[in-house]
C-alpha cells in the first residue's frame, strides 16, 4: 500500500509557522498569490491599505522576466568544448570554422526561442517570479513523456501544494505533491473506498467527487528520481518510473534559501517590517483623513441663532443670528498626522528602491539627465547580482537542459550555458566585447582596421551575438569582393577614359587610323 498521503501529512504540520508568515508576505502585497488556509473561491480577500506591496512585486517580477527570459532572444547559448574546436581546426584548417560552427549553433538557439513562444513559457514564468518574491518557494512541472522532457505547457504548484525534504547541503531528496481532481480523472482499475453506512441504514461516501486527492511522490536515490502516484492510498497504474536528475520534470525553487532549512525565504520577507509598518500608517491616515473630511457644526445651546433657520436659508441667505454662536468642528490633529504621512513616504522610498521602482531613483531636482537615471538604475540592477546567480542555477539552466532536450539532438560535445541575469551584468555580452575590439582599432585608422581585421567574420560574430539570422540580411564575403572588383575596375575605366578620348581624337584630327601603340611596345612596321 502506498504511504505518499501519510508522509505528506507529517512533512506538512512541519511547515505550518513557514505557511503563515508567507501568507502575511502574500496578505500585504498580493493576497491571491497565497490565500488563507481551507479559503475558497467564494470567500473575500483581505485588502491591504496600500498599493505599494502589489505594484512593487509586479514590477519587480516584469523587469526580472525581461532580463531572466529576453524576449526574442534566447537566455542561453550553446556552446561547444574548446579543446573540440581546437582540433577541428587544426585538422581543417580552417580559422573561420568557429564562426561557421557559433552560426548553426545560434540557428538551434533560435529554434528554442521559438518553443517558448510556442508554449506560452512566459505567462507561467511572470506567475512563478511573482510567488518566489513573495512566498519565497514554487515549483515547476515540465511536461515528460517516456522520461523524456516533450514539449507543452508548464505547470506551476503553490507552497502549500507540495512538502519537500533537503538534505543538509540543500539538495532536495523528497518531494511530495498534492493535487485535487475529479472523478473522472480517476484512472481505471482503482478500488473506490467504501461507504459509509450511518444509523439511519443510508451509504455516504468517503470522499468528494470533485476534490479528489492525488499524490505525487518522488524520491531521489542519489542517482534517480523515483516517481509514482497515489490515490484512495494506492499506487496509480503506469505512473511509477525513474528519472535521470536533467530529466525530472519538478523544479522546486526558492528566492534565498538558508543552509539546513528545506524552504526559501522571499523577498518581501526581507522588508517584511516596513510593509507592516507602511500598512499600518496607512489605515491610521486613511481613517484620519475620513474623520477629517467629515463635517460637523456645533451651535451654542444659549445662543439667539436658530438651527432650523439655517437649514431652511438658500445660499447667500440671510438669518438672524451670532457668528459665535457656530462653529465647525475640527480634530486639530494636523501635526500628528504630517509626522505619520512623513514617515509613511520615507518607508516608501524605501521600499521602492528595494523593488526598482523608477520613481525612487529620481532626484529631487529640476533637471536630471537621462545618463544619471541610466547610471543610478545600473546600480540598482546590480544589487540584484546574488538573486540572478540563484535563480540561474536552480531555473534557467535546468530549464535550459529540458529546452534543449526537445529540439534536434545535438553532439555530446555541445552544452548550454546561461547568458542573462547575472551573467549579462558581471561579463557582459560578446557584443559588448566585439564593440570594444572595434572602438580601439578606429584610432589606429581605417587602412589599419580593413587590412588586420576580417569584416565578414566580424558581423558574422556581431550576428550571433545579437541572435540574429544573417541569411538573406547581409551579403556574402564572395559577392562582396565581386562588387569591390567591379567598384575598382569602374572606376579605373573613369580614370583613363578622358585619356583614352583624346588620344582617338588626335589620331582622327591626323587622317584616321589606329590610335598609337603605347610607348612601351614596338610600333608596327611597314
Amino acid at each position: 500500500m502506498a504511504l505518499a498521503k501519510k508522509r505528506f501529512m507529517k512533512l506538512d504540520g512541519l511547515r505550518q509557522t513557514l505557511l503563515e508568515r508567507c501568507r502575511r508576505c502574500a496578505a500585504l502585497t498580493i493576497p491571491s498569490l497565497l490565500p488563507p488556509r481551507d479559503h475558497r473561491e467564494t470567500d473575500q480577500l483581505l485588502t491591504p491599505y496600500q498599493g505599494l506591496g502589489a505594484r512593487a512585486v509586479n514590477n519587480l517580477s516584469a523587469k526580472l522576466l525581461l532580463t531572466l527570459l529576453p524576449a526574442g532572444s534566447p537566455f542561453y547559448r550553446l556552446d561547444v568544448d574548446p579543446e573540440v574546436i581546437a582540433e577541428l581546426r587544426d585538422s581543417l584548417g580552417n580559422e573561420k570554422f568557429k564562426t561557421q560552427i557559433e552560426e548553426k549553433l545560434a540557428t538551434h538557439e533560435m529554434m528554442g526561442v521559438k518553443l517558448i513562444e510556442r508554449n506560452a513559457y512566459r505567462v507561467q514564468m511572470f506567475k512563478i517570479l511573482r510567488l518566489l518574491m513573495t512566498t519565497g518557494n514554487a515549483m515547476i512541472e515540465t511536461p515528460v513523456k517516456n522520461g523524456k522532457p516533450v514539449e507543452g505547457r508548464l505547470k506551476v504548484h503553490r507552497v502549500d501544494h507540495y512538502v519537500i525534504r533537503r538534505s543538509p547541503s540543500s539538495q532536495p531528496l523528497e518531494i511530495i505533491l498534492k493535487e485535487k481532481i475529479s472523478i473522472e480523472e480517476v484512472p481505471e482499475g482503482l478500488d473506490r473506498p467504501s461507504p459509509t453506512t450511518g444509523d439511519d441504514g443510508k451509504e455516504t461516501q468517503n470522499y468528494d467527487e470533485d476534490n479528489i486527492e492525488l499524490f505525487t511522490y518522488c524520491k531521489f536515490n542519489g542517482e534517480m528520481w523515483n516517481v509514482y502516484q497515489e490515490i484512495f492510498g494506492q499506487i496509480v497504474p503506469d505512473t511509477d518510473g525513474n528519472y535521470k536528475p536533467d530529466n525530472f520534470p519538478f523544479l522546486p525553487l526558492t528566492w534565498t534559501l538558508t543552509e539546513g532549512e528545506n524552504y526559501g525565504r522571499g523577498h518581501v520577507e526581507e522588508y517584511l517590517g516596513d510593509f507592516i509598518s507602511l500598512d499600518g500608517l496607512s489605515q491610521h491616515i486613511l481613517e484620519g483623513a475620513a474623520a477629517m473630511a467629515k463635517i460637523i457644526f456645533l451651535v451654542g445651546s444659549n445662543g439667539i441663532t436658530n438651527i432650523e433657520d439655517l437649514k431652511a436659508a438658500p445660499n447667500g441667505g440671510f438669518v438672524t443670528g451670532n457668528k459665535d454662536d457656530v462653529t465647525v468642528l475640527q480634530l486639530e490633529k494636523f501635526a500628528d498626522f504630517k509626522v505619520a504621512l512623513d514617515e509613511s513616504q520615507r518607508i516608501e522610498r524605501r521600499l521602492a528602491n528595494a523593488f526598482l521602482l523608477t520613481d525612487s531613483i529620481r532626484r529631487d531636482a529640476e533637471r536630471v539627465t537621462a545618463t544619471e537615471l541610466r547610471l543610478m538604475a545600473q546600480d540598482l540592477e546590480d544589487a540584484l547580482g546574488g538573486v540572478y546567480s540563484v535563480l540561474a542555477q536552480e531555473l534557467q539552466y535546468p530549464l535550459a537542459l529540458r529546452i534543449v532536450a526537445q529540439l534536434p539532438e545535438l553532439p555530446k560535445q555541445v552544452s548550454p550555458s546561461v547568458v542573462t541575469g547575472f551573467e549579462a551584468l558581471g561579463r557582459g555580452h560578446d557584443l559588448q566585447k566585439l564593440q570594444g575590439l572595434m572602438d580601439f582599432m578606429m584610432p589606429l585608422g581605417a587602412e589599419t582596421v580593413q587590412t588586420w581585421l576580417q569584416m565578414d567574420d566580424y558581423i558574422a560574430r556581431v550576428c550571433v551575438a545579437l541572435g540574429i539570422d544573417k541569411t538573406g540580411l547581409i551579403t556574402p564575403a564572395d559577392a562582396v569582393n565581386a562588387m569591390m572588383q567591379q567598384k575598382e575596375q569602374a572606376a579605373l575605366i573613369e580614370k583613363i577614359a578622358p585619356q583614352l578620348a583624346q588620344a582617338v581624337s588626335a589620331q582622327m584630327a591626323q587622317g584616321g587610323g589606329a590610335p598609337p601603340a603605347p610607348a612601351n611596345q614596338p610600333q608596327p612596321q611597314g
